[in-house]
């Protein structure tokens, strides 16, 4: 069975030099054997050596620590370490110390699932680990108490206080205990979120999301964000709030990607809401993250966004313009039309002037009533074909009637147009406009009379 299963491992091995998948050459009945094997080493062999051991560790725990006798005996045995050194491992514990073979009974009891087991003896620990100012260990068992009560779903404040003793004593041993105090908040997190305290877990992530610039702070600011979504009621200011930081801290340890990934989740948070400043740091920097990556067409459209801040300073506009310039140089298609905010076109002003001196606003005249076009459409279809006696009466009688004495909304060839429209600048700093043009197209329409229209 050892042999065969030696056999497996070695197949499982991956093969860098032929890059093979893990377990690539396992036929069915190789896994199904596999599972057999395992399941009847554990069910006949690994757990009964733990229900064996834990039946002696207990008897040994009963004879040397339980009981009225054997609790004044420890605490005699003990009584004058109180003022040994403040350490952060405290005393040394070999693994035949009854201290280690309680910590083993416990862990034995919490594997199998005994967590009442597990929890009486790990609170008979730390009350040991306490006395000798063991913190590591102290730490350590006050963790496992709030698992086990956790797993019992008893005294859930009890827990709680478990979790926060064994993080603030990690975080008392130094440098070295940061590690520790980390997996211990994780774990505390974890268990919030799963009753649904997802605003204190999100407390719970914050505590450990130090100011360091480190990619570890990024992932739990992240984290912390996304506690607040989850949260009931939603508190969705903050949520963007700590994925803005998220994002920050991926781009201060080079993970671009990352922090625009923080970022384009966060637009929708702000989009619409009047937080203005906030929207501006998002757009600005999701710009410079992409004109980095070598995407300026996607830079080009977040810094379009920024043109229009009249509610930024001077400097920061200045700013603005000179960056949204310099990635746009850097286009292959610079002929590209860009519908910009700036200068702003005030479209109520739009005048149209013809040589005669007529004036038509495109703003007034769609509000016009249809019977008004009509009859000025008559000037140039009529209606009705009236009879001609000769050549010169349809030059003069037809063409007064169809006219109406009203002037009609035509221009010649070659005759001169003007448009008159106003531009405002929404800016503190100049800005230099030149070579505006009108763009107009020139689609002609078959009709009776040949005319074509232009449309602006």
């Amino acid at each position: 069975m050892f042999n065969k299963l030696h056999l497996y491992l070695r197949v499982l091995v991956r093969n860098s030099s032929l890059d093979r998948i893990l377990g690539r050459f396992l036929s069915k009945s190789d896994v199904e054997e596999m599972n057999e094997f395992m399941q009847d080493l554990s069910v006949k062999h690994i757990i009964p050596y733990m229900e064996q051991k834990i039946r002696s560790l207990n008897q040994q725990v009963l004879a040397t620590r339980r009981g009225l006798k054997n609790q004044i005996k420890n605490l005699w045995w003990r009584k004058g370490k109180d003022d040994t050194s403040d350490v952060s491992n405290g005393p040394l514990y070999t693994f035949s110390s009854i201290e280690s073979q309680i910590r083993v009974l416990g862990d034995y009891a919490f594997m199998l699932r005994d967590y009442e087991l597990a929890l009486s003896n790990y609170r008979l620990l730390s009350s040991d680990y306490k006395i000798d100012k063991a913190w590591k260990r102290y730490a350590g068992v006050q963790e496992m108490i709030g698992f086990s009560l956790f797993m019992l779903d008893q005294s859930r404040k009890e827990a709680e206080y478990s979790m926060e003793t064994a993080f603030t004593t990690y975080q008392r041993t130094g440098v070295s205990g940061q590690r520790y105090a980390t997996r211990c908040a994780l774990w505390w997190a974890e268990m919030l979120k799963a009753r649904g305290q997802y605003k204190d877990a999100a407390n719970v992530y914050n505590r450990i999301s130090s100011e360091e610039p480190s990619l570890r702070a990024g992932v739990l600011l992240e984290q912390t964000a996304y506690c607040y979504l989850r949260a009931k009621p939603t508190m969705l200011r903050k949520f963007g709030f700590y994925l803005v930081l998220a994002g920050n801290r991926y781009n201060i340890c080079g993970q671009r990607k990352h922090a625009i990934r923080a970022y384009i989740s966060v637009l929708s948070v702000f989009e619409g809401n009047g937080w203005k400043y906030i929207g501006d740091h998002v757009h600005f920097n999701l710009g410079r993250w992409y004109a980095v990556l070598g995407k300026s067409d996607l830079a080009i459209e977040h810094f379009m966004r920024l043109l229009a801040c009249s509610h930024q300073p001077a400097v920061a506009q200045e700013a603005f313009l000179r960056d949204f310039l310099q990635i746009f140089q850097s286009l292959d298609k610079r002929d590209k039309m860009l519908k910009l905010d700036l200068p702003i076109i005030n479209m109520p002003s739009l005048r149209v002037r013809f040589e005669d001196h007529r004036t038509y606003a495109s703003s007034e005249a769609v509000l016009l009533p249809e019977k008004i076009w009509q009859s000025l459409e008559e000037g140039l279809v009529p209606s009705m074909p009236s009879a001609m006696t000769n050549w010169l009466e349809s030059a003069t009688k037809s063409s007064a009637k169809s006219w109406k004495g009203k002037d009609r909304n035509v221009c010649i060839a070659g005759e001169m147009v003007g448009v008159e429209i106003e531009f405002k600048n929404p800016l503190e700093i100049p800005l230099n406009i030149s070579a505006v043009s009108l763009i107009c197209n020139f689609r002609p329409e078959i009709m009776e009379n040949r005319v074509g229209i232009f449309h602006v």
